[in-house]
């Protein structure tokens, strides 16, 4: 765990559990990185949340979790109010694309148009993109579209059973492969080599604070 670069939370934790988390994460020299997914009582409210919000270095909410945690009907407003708390806030909008927030700037990148399939599980496949690109220090306009891309990836995917194999999906909905087998999407961005990731997306053990998240140095490769 402490040769990895950043620790990955896949949903929102507070309290000893998070605190653990952090402790590690800190003590390894890694970035710790926290979704929004969590539930109505995750608000800014609790000292607790406020308190977990600030420890992270990039939090990544959706749209709805980015105003019920605060409380702001405004995305904007919403937007504001997370990044005075946190130093970079990633907004996951669905088909309006994605927003990255700084205390300088924010950012937008719009979605790729495709019609989805099934869109469990887009949104960790955005964080994996989006984090993959960040850990490798690209502009935060291209981390956005790298998570769009990967994002773009799970919706086109048929997961019914009987189903067909998702290869017609990705050249009629996400794009197409080239000769030489590098992958070019719809939004123009082209994937020379295969996509990984560099921390797991998982949820740590709320009795442990271990877990798929804490534990890995290794990329792994995002199946094409």
């Amino acid at each position: 765990m402490t040769s990895a670069r950043a620790v990955c939370i896949a949903g929102f934790y507070e309290g000893p559990t998070f605190e653990r988390i952090l402790q590690a994460a800190r003590a390894g020299q890694m970035k710790l990185i926290m979704d929004g997914n969590s539930g109505c009582e995750v608000q800014l409210a609790s000292p607790s949340v406020r308190e977990a919000i600030c420890g992270v270095d990039v939090f990544m909410p959706n749209t709805s979790e980015a105003r019920r945690i605060t409380g702001q009907a405004d995305l904007d407003r919403a937007m504001a109010v997370l990044t005075e708390l946190c130093p970079l806030v990633v907004i996951k909008d669905g088909a309006r694309g994605a927003f990255a927030s700084t205390r300088l700037a924010v950012i937008h990148a719009p979605a790729i148009p495709l019609t989805p399939v099934d869109t469990t599980g887009a949104g960790d496949c955005f964080n994996a993109g989006f984090l993959a690109a960040w850990l490798d220090g690209l502009p935060l306009k291209e981390c956005l579209r790298w998570g769009n891309v990967v994002a773009d990836f799970q919706p086109c995917r048929l997961v019914a059973p009987g189903v067909p194999s998702p290869g017609p999906m990705l050249k009629r909905g996400c794009g197409h492969r080239s000769d030489n087998g590098h992958f070019a999407s719809n939004s123009g961005l082209a994937l020379p080599r295969p996509l990984s990731w560099p921390c797991w997306i998982g949820s740590p053990s709320l009795e442990t604070g271990q877990g798929p998240s804490m534990c890995s140095n290794r990329r792994r490769r995002l199946p094409l």
